[in-house]
């Protein structure tokens, strides 16, 4: 059950392809098993996790139509929390520079959550938060390299 943790992938991709059948069948055994085994409340997190590996849709963003339908549908907190902070983690090390590029991926994702706004809004949300993040951590960098 904690090995879910590690995995770094999303569930219906295949060759760099996403196919929604094999995503729709993996998530209904997915649901089975969780109400089979009563994990409902850490599950869900582990697939916010692995949605962030998901490829862009054809708009260039992540995660695919039908993982958004997925999280619109479920609107589950630790499914939306663990998103929020794969996708931050995803960016992995990076070198200080007085929050310019913390700034650039705040108004990308401020960008992405007006996009996402009218027909994803829990999705918009979230984007929303990591672009908030951005923006705090960029204020930051700023203002420590003015001290």
């Amino acid at each position: 059950y904690s090995k879910l943790f590690y995995l770094n992938f999303c569930p219906g991709f295949y060759n760099n392809t996403f196919d929604h059948s094999i995503f729709d069948q993996w998530i209904k055994e997915f649901k089975e098993l969780i109400v089979k085994y009563d994990i409902k409340k850490d599950s869900f997190r582990y697939l916010g996790k692995m949605f962030a590996f998901s490829l862009p849709d054809s708009d260039g963003i992540i995660p695919v139509v039908s993982i958004r339908k997925f999280i619109e549908e479920e609107n589950d907190e630790e499914l939306n929390r663990e998103f929020f902070i794969a996708v931050l983690n995803k960016r992995g090390v990076f070198t200080p520079d007085q929050g310019v590029s913390e700034r650039a991926l705040a108004n990308r994702f401020l960008e992405m959550s007006n996009i996402l706004k009218e027909n994803y809004p829990v999705c918009s949300k979230i984007y929303k938060w990591i672009s908030d993040d951005y923006f705090g951590k960029s204020e930051f960098e700023r203002k420590i390299d003015e001290l």
